[in-house]
């Protein structure tokens, strides 16, 4: 729809996933609108919702600050922005039988404000901004990245693999730490760096740690 479509943006360092997350928000908008005026127009009460999920923190608060705010409507604005997490802990407060909660990663545990200043906003960022577009096209191509798709840990939301091709073979590579996963979930096609080799597990430095450890 010509409502839900946003200018692309003159800048060249603007993030592909910036403006991909700017065009989901705009579709929130516009069905938190429809809904709103179809049942405003037929003097119905607003028993649904509209939800944007997200994991970004910067994303949600922009959520907030796209949306003029409209006392007719309810909380004042057209849709929700929620992180997953928060969207599953009320999932789960209305039927506590789901046990749900654990198994979504909690991929940040810095406080989410809803603070309205566009200079909080700028300041609060929590993780690295993806590489464009023609960086990882050359990255690809060059074999300094490797794609492949992300598969979490079940048992840790800070660790899980990524299967990738190097010549013949195929090598899963494991990536731990919030900072290397970096907002991927399991499924993201991604693309990926590989360390130098003194971080790879399993090198004689972590082993030697290892056993230390284990001869305390």
């Amino acid at each position: 729809h010509s409502d839900t479509q946003i200018k692309a943006s003159d800048n060249n360092d603007s993030i592909i996933n910036d403006e991909n997350d700017a065009r989901l928000r705009k579709v929130a908008w516009f069905y938190g609108n429809a809904l709103y005026n179809h049942l405003h127009d037929r003097s119905m009460d607003q028993d649904a919702e509209v939800v944007f999920l997200s994991d970004d923190v910067q994303s949600r608060k922009l959520a907030l600050l796209e949306q003029p705010s409209d006392d007719n409507v309810v909380d004042g604005v057209y849709y929700k922005a929620r992180s997953m997490r928060q969207h599953v802990a009320l999932l789960q407060k209305e039927d506590p039988t789901l046990h749900l909660l654990d198994m979504v990663a909690q991929f940040n545990s810095a406080p989410d404000s809803t603070n309205r200043s566009v200079d909080d906003t700028s300041k609060e960022i929590y993780y690295s901004p993806h590489i464009d577009s023609s960086d990882l096209s050359y990255g690809l191509k060059s074999n300094r990245y490797y794609q492949g798709t992300y598969r979490s840990n079940r048992d840790s939301h800070t660790e899980g693999y990524v299967t990738i091709r190097r010549g013949e073979d195929r090598v899963a590579v494991v990536v731990k730490g919030s900072d290397d996963i970096n907002r991927a979930v399991d499924g993201d096609v991604v693309a990926i760096e590989l360390h130098a080799i003194d971080r790879w597990l399993g090198s004689a430095e972590e082993e030697q740690s290892d056993k230390q450890k284990g001869a305390g």
